[in-house]
């Protein structure tokens, strides 16, 4: 009899170990990335909040698998809403370019005032294939704070890598929104 339940233990004990396991957590944040020269600009932007696909409004990662398929992964997961995130990229890219002006994002205060600016940004797409490419398809706006709405436009890009882990797609999603922020400087604030 003994025999038989140590037997019995030893095929049930890795199921048990396995199922007692738990796999270790993710967590991911965006970086800015700037490739343009510093420009002159001394006022407040505000950067609105950012509205994104539902699809990739949660904590987790998604990516596409196929033309409808997509992977919600619960185990690799955004430190931060990603909503705040983008907005958080956006504002340090624009500070990084434009020379001495504030960008602040949603639920912080201006040093001084109302912001001059407010920039508008809807992704329409920000999704990925693991491996192969990430895709960003925005339509941003300026709003002054006077004027009303100065300048709008659309971004819609492609990044390649091969990395089939999350940091290739963290870092591709890096490169997207650093050519948003671009065109966002070259063609609203920049612009003629």
């Amino acid at each position: 009899m003994n025999k038989k339940r140590l037997l019995l233990f030893f095929v049930f004990l890795p199921f048990f170990i396995g199922g007692c396991a738990s796999d270790k957590s993710n967590f991911y944040i965006l970086s800015p990335v700037t490739q343009m020269m510093p420009q002159e600009f001394k006022h407040t932007i505000l950067i609105a909040p950012v509205s994104i696909p539902s699809m990739t409004d949660r904590s987790q990662l998604v990516t596409r698998l196929n033309g409808n398929q997509v992977k919600i992964d619960d185990l690799n997961l955004w430190a931060a809403p990603l909503k705040a995130e983008i907005a958080r990229i956006v504002a340090e890219n624009l500070m990084a370019t434009l020379d001495h002006a504030q960008v602040i994002t949603p639920g912080t205060l201006p040093d001084e005032g109302e912001p001059y600016y407010r920039i508008h940004i809807n992704l329409m797409r920000f999704e990925a294939v693991l491996g192969e490419r990430a895709i960003l398809d925005a339509m941003w706006s300026i709003q002054h704070n006077e004027k009303g709405f100065i300048s709008s436009g659309k971004t819609t890009a492609e990044e390649i890598f091969t990395d089939t882990n999350y940091e290739g797609l963290i870092s591709a999603y890096n490169s997207l929104l650093a050519r948003l922020s671009e065109d966002i400087i070259t063609q609203g604030f920049l612009a003629p």
